[in-house]
Formats: structure tokens, sequence, C-alpha cells
């Protein structure tokens, strides 16, 4: 408080001291040149002197009110598009387990054979060994370009991800390599594809799992895109 008096003070001094010393100084060194002015050049410099003084750090508070304004849409337009960049990732990683694992139709078995058992296990395990783990690499990219306090709101959600597909999936995606192996070696049968077809569908309601997940994540994301649109 009592900074911020000596400041005023110095201020005040300023604005009615510097036309003095100016007036004072003129006449000291001009001699008979400058005459002290009178009372109406005195009311005429002090109007415009004033005015000049009030007007000026208005001007410099709009200027900065409004550098203030445009740095904070550029900061949440900052957050905007790390929010955009984290939904990009989501959508395509769903678009490719919906398009690849989960729609994979097996519900006709008179389709179904162990090559087509065989790719839909290689799609599983490319959803689990590869675009998991860039989607991952791309969400926490862009995790990290936010403030340290609005990082962790995935936190929950990708912790069940990974256990869903490090975890549930690759439990049950191990032993459905050696089985289509087993069936390349000893034989097709009818009965040894309707047990297989079973395994995999037990696989995909796992994988059904991870996509609701995912679909959380971009719900998260857009709630949290909404706050700086909204504002």
């Amino acid at each position: 408080m009592k900074n911020k008096c000596t400041i005023g003070l110095l201020f005040l001094f300023l604005i009615v001291g510097i036309p003095l010393i100016i007036d004072l100084l003129l006449n000291v060194f001009s001699g008979a040149i400058f005459n002290s002015a009178d009372n109406s050049d005195w009311l005429g410099f002090w109007g415009g002197y004033l005015g000049s003084v009030i007007v000026m750090p208005l001007t410099l508070y709009i200027a900065y009110l409004e550098f203030k304004n445009e740095l904070t849409n550029r900061q949440e337009q900052w957050k905007i598009d790390r929010y955009d960049a984290i939904n990009e990732a989501t959508v395509n990683f769903e678009l490719f387990i919906q398009g690849n694992i989960v729609r994979y139709d097996l519900t006709d078995l008179k389709y179904i054979n162990i090559d087509r058992l065989d790719y839909l296990k290689r799609m599983i395990q490319r959803a689990v060994e590869g675009e998991y783990f860039e989607y991952i690499k791309a969400i926490n990219l862009q995790l990290s370009k936010l403030p340290k306090n609005e990082r962790e709101f995935l936190a929950v959600n990708i912790e069940k991800l990974q256990y869903i597909l490090e975890v549930d999936t690759v439990y049950q995606l191990v032993p459905l390599r050696e089985k289509i192996k087993k069936i390349r070696n000893d034989g097709e049968t009818k009965e040894k594809i309707k047990k297989l077809t079973n395994d995999f569908k037990d696989i995909i309601e796992i994988i059904r799992k991870a996509s609701k997940e995912l679909d959380k994540i971009e719900n998260l994301t857009d709630e949290k895109r909404s706050i700086y649109l909204k504002e």
C-alpha cells in the first residue's frame, strides 16, 4: 500500500512539476526573448497537457486489454488444436478397430475358413502391436503440450484401454496363433473352424470394450474442447 502511494505521488509530481520546470528553465536561459506565459496561455497549455495525460494511459490500457485478449484467444485456440488432434487420433484408431475387427462377419460358418480367421488374427495383432502404440504415442504427444493441470483428464480411460488391449486381448491372442498353426498342420475341419470361430468371437467382444473406451475418450475430449469454444 505504501509503495502504491509513493508511486502515485511521484506520478502526480511529474505531471505538475515537468511543465513548471520547463517554464522556469525557459525564463532563466532565454532572457528577454521569451516572456512568462500569461493566464490564457497557461489555461490552453494545461487543457491540452492534461487531456494528453488522461488520453494516453487510456489508450495504452485499451491496447493492453486487446493484446491480452488476443493472447488468451491464441492460447485457447492452441488448446482446441491439441484436443482436435487427440480426437483425430482416437477416431482413426477406432475406425481401424471397427472396420477390421469388431464388424468382421463371423455369423455364417459357410463362408468362414482358416484363411479368413488367420486374416482376422493378423488384424487383431496389428491393432494391439502396431496401431494401439502409435495411438498412445500420438495422444501422449498432444497431452504433453497442454498445461500440467489439464493433462490428466484421460488418465483413467487410457489405463483401462491399456489393460484391455495389452492384457486381456493379448492373453486371448497368443493361444489363437497356436490353434491356427495347428489346424494348418493337421488339416481343416468344420468342427475345428466352428470352435476357433467361437474363440474369435470372444476376443472380438474384448476389443469391443476397447472401442467403447475410445468413445469415452472422444466424449471427454469434446467436453474439454467445448469449454474454450463457449468462452
